[in-house]
């Protein structure tokens, strides 16, 4: 972030602070439509996480996002819960990691 886009440590601490907020609630709102069975919304959401992690460089991470949001928007039956769970806990890993 320093490098690409020319950005202070303090700049980067509040983008990292305000995307990890961001994608705790985006998890949260994925985990609330999977509760309802509301796949659109799990499908919406998902490529929401995945755009914002390809923007923070978390490409790996985009991925796995991109595997709820299809199998979500084609109805397929995986274990959302589970993926949503190591997605938020890598996340969280990682975030901490680049600050």
């Amino acid at each position: 972030m320093r490098t690409t886009y020319g950005l202070g440590q303090e700049q980067i601490n509040q983008l990292l602070a305000t995307a990890a907020k961001t994608l705790r609630e985006s998890i949260d709102t994925a985990r609330s439509a999977l509760d309802r069975n509301d796949y659109q919304t799990v499908g919406e959401t998902a490529h929401s996480i995945k755009g914002s992690l390809l923007n923070l460089g978390l490409n790996d991470y985009s991925n796995l996002a991109k595997t709820i949001e299809i199998s979500a928007k084609q109805s397929r039956k995986i274990d959302f819960n589970a993926l949503l769970s190591k997605l938020s806990k890598e996340i969280g890993c990682q975030l901490h990691a680049l600050n």
